[in-house]
């Protein structure tokens, strides 16, 4: 283990030291392959989430922790950030709307200039699982049932297509 130590530490040097190779490189970020793109998405959305609302980008990362969390209860925790998230987007970047869909037209005229009917859908249905499964533990809690990961999973994904249809996540 010490020579691994040892090791990690000589290229974690390297890789600081601008006299290195490795360390003229690390300012230019990481590696693009030709015909790659660097995908930055998630900093584009946290970006455009801390223009409508400061604790909007710690909300998505609560969601995040909350479903890589080990713990029994982390699935429950996960969904209901997830809910919540939306609610607080939708609530706080579009105040004045009444529906859903009002709402999300509203913000992806303002973050992506145009409102294409079929994502307009997809944000409709999407945010309806997100309800039906944070309505779901709400019943489960109550019948004192656990919250299946998988069913996490899926409201934090829908979560985040949510997020990139309404804002984009191109600059």
């Amino acid at each position: 283990i010490q020579d691994l130590n040892n090791r990690i530490g000589s290229l974690e040097a390297s890789f600081n030291s601008s006299s290195t190779i490795l360390g003229k490189y690390r300012e230019l970020g990481p590696l693009v392959f030709p015909g790659e793109q660097a995908d930055n998405s998630a900093e584009r959305i946290d970006i455009k989430l801390q223009k409508i609302g400061s604790h909007l980008p710690d909300m998505r990362k609560g969601m995040w922790d909350a479903l890589t969390n080990d713990s029994a209860d982390a699935g429950r925790q996960a969904i209901i950030s997830a809910r919540e998230l939306i609610a607080q987007v939708l609530g706080e970047g579009a105040p004045g709307f009444t529906t859903r869909k009002e709402k999300a037209k509203n913000l992806m005229s303002k973050y992506r200039g145009s409102i294409p009917e079929h994502d307009l859908d997809i944000i409709v249905a999407s945010c309806d699982l997100i309800v039906a499964e944070h309505d779901k533990i709400n019943k489960l809690t109550h019948a004192r049932s656990s919250v299946k990961i998988k069913d996490a999973k899926r409201s934090v994904e829908a979560t985040e297509r949510v997020l990139d249809l309404l804002l984009g996540s191109e600059t």
